[in-house]
């Protein structure tokens, strides 16, 4: 199915007017979707609310900086900014087009505010840190920069996207409901078996396989290709990626982050491992469906016109049980995970990893 994806375009409006209404045209033009302040002048605390769930629902970011810094909030940062950081924190790709010279723009296109001209500047070297940024000095070249570079984005950095309604039908919605039901009428027979038994963890954990093998591809540590992928599997103990993925499954959990999640477990596990892992599909089904088995998890899914969103989220069993691992968790929040991939490789040491 054909998927469009959603950009927030940020910028200051006024000088940047005939820009975004091009750089609309032409993400319309790429089969986009644009979102913007157009559809929100005011900037307002309550129209703040608003734009915050826009972003949200955005698949990139696209940010132009011009010559001007633009009005402050209450937070001494203009809109513009401010929508910057939120964009960052909820983790969007970030697509960045910044001014060469905005000092040789037109007089009312430039910040005469020393204050908002030392606020812009400083936003441009803060947007600039730590990021591939591009320049532009015509809106000719704004435009082609626009193209090129969310083009390149999005096949790098695929998003959700959203889809025509008219792609998904009513009867594949049906099927997978009542798939979805059976599914879940199963589960239940099987939790208010475990509940009446009142097994402790070890028992739960007794049916998890120790030696569950995974299969998966990843680009070779010496290669710098991203094409060059090689294929890899590895054998590991349910129970360590229990351990390791309940932290974040305190609240719901998108099935897409689940993904990333226990590709980053496998490869603390597995240091060996090849770069940019990935997983198919069916292994996390099967881990979700393991574990909703001993009634470790729950994955609920939402429906809507187009399609099916999975969450997942513990159990008051597998909440109970990750509670005792949290200062070990705690350190792999670190991104160091020594201590906790040491807790969970005693049990692992046979597993090794294969590449072929």
């Amino acid at each position: 199915m054909e998927k469009r994806y959603q950009v927030f375009v940020s910028s200051m409006y006024t000088d940047l007017k005939d820009e975004r209404q091009q750089v609309m045209q032409a993400l319309m033009e790429m089969d986009c979707i644009p979102a913007g302040m157009e559809l929100f002048p005011a900037a307002d605390e309550e129209q703040w609310q608003f734009i915050k769930r826009i972003i949200d629902d955005c698949d990139y970011y696209l940010l132009i900086i011009g010559g001007r810094y633009g009005s402050v909030t209450n937070e001494g940062i203009s809109f513009t900014e401010k929508e910057y950081k939120y964009a960052k924190s909820k983790k969007l790709r970030i697509v960045a087009l910044l001014h060469q010279s905005p000092e040789e723009l037109p007089a009312k296109f430039v910040e005469a505010d020393p204050e908002l001209k030392t606020k812009l500047d400083e936003f441009r070297q803060q947007v600039a840190n730590g990021r591939l940024v591009k320049f532009w000095n015509s809106t000719e070249q704004l435009i082609g920069l626009v193209a090129l570079s969310m083009q390149k984005t999005i096949k790098m950095y695929p998003s959700k996207g959203w889809i025509s309604a008219s792609s998904v039908t009513t009867e594949e919605l049906l099927l997978d409901n009542n798939r979805i039901r059976v599914e879940n009428r199963e589960l239940k027979q099987q939790l208010e078996k475990l509940t009446r038994s009142n097994e402790s963890f070890e028992k739960v954990n007794s049916h998890l396989p120790q030696d569950y093998v995974i299969e998966g591809t990843g680009r070779a540590k010496d290669s710098s290709d991203s094409k060059d992928r090689i294929p890899w599997k590895v054998a590991f103990n349910l129970r360590d990626v229990f351990i390791m993925l309940a932290p974040h499954l305190m609240a719901p959990l998108d099935e897409y982050e689940v993904e990333d999640h226990v590709a980053d477990i496998l490869k603390l596990l597995h240091p060996n491992m090849p770069e940019s892992t990935s997983l198919e599909q069916r292994f996390l089904k099967d881990i979700g469906t393991l574990f909703r088995a001993v009634n470790l998890i729950i994955i609920d899914v939402q429906l809507d016109k187009t399609y099916a969103n999975y969450f997942w989220s513990l159990t008051q069993l597998g909440d109970r049980r990750q509670i005792p691992l949290g200062r070990a968790v705690a350190i792999c929040a670190d991104n160091t995970g020594t201590a906790l991939v040491n807790l969970c490789v005693r049990r692992s040491t046979n597993n090794e990893i294969q590449t072929h």
